[in-house]
């Protein structure tokens, strides 16, 4: 592993004097180093870490950084988006990416990256899972009673996170700690097959053993609870002076209710009483060991940080009350700062500063100071690479170099052989001073103990690596523009309507808004905001189009007609096509290393439909076959 080549007993006694007094728990500063530095020196330390950032941007350059230099997994555990907002539905993606977190950290992740507001909110206690295994016996309805009972929503199929269905001997759940879906079929009572596959691909199924699905909320309430919330949200209400005010907090108070007595306790909305809840904790110390080693990066900006959030939160919350959106518990939804620096300084501390101002939560016993310096970038001077190993390997210095695969690190062990530079080509081999090595590690950056004499060249200081965007996968319908009121819509089973506007429907399982679409005849047909993807906007002619009757026949023979037009149109395809086979076209050469470096080169991340167009395109050229493609690459899609 990396992490061997750049262990504290090789690099100095320094080194070594930082890692006994964070040991011995003294509080410890170190100076002079960078960003790189910061993270090597955070992976040496024999204990869990608690690393503590400026903002999530920052944090993901830290979590990368560490899992690429300890070869472990490392956790960023997010701040929740709003906590003061009464909300009944919201983005959840950074929500159950913090849950995530949290079920990692319980079962003992070694490496958390979190911001001192991630740090301030409210905690479960616990994080409850559902778990299955294949070949043990479950009964349906009790998992089915446990995942709602933890935030999971039932449906006819499972097709976003946090959702379940059951359909006969098979149950699929989505959990929202997972990136596909789980699909038990059961004989009796046994687990017969468990396999997960892509919601937009669910014909390429995966085998395994077993699934594990966590919570969907952090509200997690029991029955007995209910009735006592309700008794404390009435007093809250009671505490409004003015009868206008009262008005809008009655309103959210009616939900609340309204969700506590129905039992609906997984609704978005009943997180607005987290701070009144028994499973709730301000003490995020309870999810980490007490051995832990806290790590914080540039206090001054850390302490300026936490103070604009508890003074954003202190004034937002004043402003919410008084126009009757936060009630007086609400401002517990932050913790006190000062009582989680006490709890941090209860731990191993060191501090990683440029700064020497004075910290008012933090005063080190002992100070480090270690002469580094950042890595050049050679992306664009490849040549200057050659001339400084061999200047590091004239000074005395080790030089270790990240290629991130094997073959980018054989050809560039090639191109320096070629250029007169010595070097080792190894991933484990001890390194003595005066010697480089080039390996296919991946490291984002380099940097430089000069005191050490050790050099450590980054990935991303010798390669443009493309920028990792997540990709969002798109649902049926997203391609067309949804509908509004007044548009004509069709839906894909009755067909052409006319949208006449939103409307709130409460049912025996609670409120929820429909879109309601006229048909023929007058008749209404209301489609849940959740099912949208089943109405698209009509986009037809320009004139007014006729609306169909709901349950009638003329859409299906519509669809049918349209149906028998494509296979017609589909027959005369097949004759071109092969006419065009039968001729043959000029055969390109297969890439050579310079096209591969160019494609390297490219600083964005493909998307995987991209990937697929560019690898078909030349197999294509590569062949026989006669070019017949069209490449469209629609704004906004890739």
């Amino acid at each position: 592993m990396l992490k061997d080549y750049l262990k504290f007993e090789s690099l100095g006694v320094d080194f070594e004097n930082l890692a006994i007094s964070v040991r011995s728990g003294i509080p410890s500063a170190v100076f002079g180093v960078t960003f790189a530095e910061k993270c090597h020196l955070a992976t040496n330390f024999d204990s869990q870490i608690l690393y503590i950032v400026k903002d999530g941007l920052y944090g993901a350059r830290i979590v990368e950084e560490l899992r690429s230099l300890s070869g472990e997994e490392v956790v960023y555990l997010p701040a929740k988006d709003d906590v003061l907002l009464f909300k009944t539905a919201f983005n959840k993606d950074n929500f159950y990416n913090r849950l995530t977190a949290l079920y990692k950290i319980k079962r003992g992740a070694k490496y958390i990256v979190a911001t001192l507001e991630s740090l301030l909110q409210l905690f479960p206690k616990d994080i409850p899972c559902v778990e299955i295994e294949k070949g043990k016996e479950y009964d349906l309805e009790s998992l089915a009673k446990k995942l709602v009972s933890i935030g999971y929503r039932r449906g006819e199929f499972a097709e976003e996170k946090g959702t379940f269905a059951i359909r006969g001997d098979i149950f699929e759940v989505f959990p929202i700690n997972e990136e596909k879906v789980y699909r038990v079929d059961f004989f009796g009572d046994e687990a017969e097959s468990i396999k997960r596959y892509d919601v937009f691909d669910k014909d390429n199924k995966e085998t395994v053993t077993f699934v594990t699905a966590i919570c969907a909320t952090d509200a997690l309430i029991c029955e007995s609870e209910a009735s006592g919330l309700i008794e404390r949200v009435k007093l809250s209400l009671s505490k409004f002076a003015t009868l206008a005010v009262r008005s809008d907090a009655r309103q959210i108070a009616d939900e609340l209710r309204e969700k506590l007595e129905s039992g609906n306790y997984s609704a978005d909305c009943l997180q607005f009483l987290l701070p009144v809840l028994n499973n709730v904790t301000d003490n995020f110390l309870e999810y980490i060991s007490p051995s832990a080693v806290v790590v914080f990066d540039e206090c001054k900006m850390l302490s300026d940080g936490m103070s604009a959030v508890l003074k954003e939160h202190t004034e937002r919350t004043l402003t919410l009350s008084r126009a009757g959106k936060a009630f007086d518990f609400t401002i517990k939804q932050l913790s006190s700062s000062n009582q989680l620096i006490e709890r941090l300084n209860g731990l191993k501390r060191v501090a990683f500063q440029t700064l020497t101002t004075a910290i008012n939560f933090f005063n080190p016993l002992k100070t480090y100071s270690f002469k580094c310096s950042p890595i050049t970038r050679y992306s664009a001077k490849p040549t200057e690479l050659f001339k400084d190993v061999n200047n590091w390997k004239f000074n005395g210095y080790r030089v270790i170099i990240c290629c991130g695969n094997s073959q980018r690190a054989e050809k560039l062990a090639d191109d320096m052989h070629e250029n007169g530079v010595s070097v080792i080509r190894a991933d484990e081999t001890y390194l003595p001073l005066g010697t480089a090595v080039i390996t296919t590690y991946f490291l984002p950056n380099g940097f430089i103990y000069h005191d050490a004499k050790t050099v450590v060249v980054g990935t991303g200081d010798i390669y443009i690596e493309r920028q990792k965007e997540k990709r969002i996968r798109r649902k049926r319908g997203d391609l067309f523009e949804a509908p509004e009121v007044g548009d004509f819509a069709v839906h894909e089973v009755h067909g052409i309507g006319y949208v006449t506007g939103v409307e709130r429907i409460t049912t025996q399982d609670g409120s929820k808004d429909y879109v309601a679409v006229q048909y023929l005849g007058g008749d209404m047909l209301y489609v849940g905001v959740d099912q949208l993807d089943k109405l698209t906007k009509y986009v037809g002619g320009g004139e007014k189009p006729k609306l169909n009757k709901i349950g009638g026949h003329e859409f299906d023979h519509i669809k049918q007609r349209v149906k028998s037009s494509i296979a017609e149109m589909a027959i005369d395809l097949k004759k071109l096509y092969n006419a065009r086979n039968e001729k043959k076209g000029f055969v390109f050469s297969a890439d050579s290393p310079f096209v591969e470096e160019f494609e390297e080169a490219f600083e964005f991340e493909p998307t995987e439909d991209q990937l697929q167009s560019v690898k078909e395109i030349k197999g294509d050229m590569e062949s026989t076959k006669v070019m017949d493609r069209l490449l469209c690459g629609d704004v906004g899609f890739g």
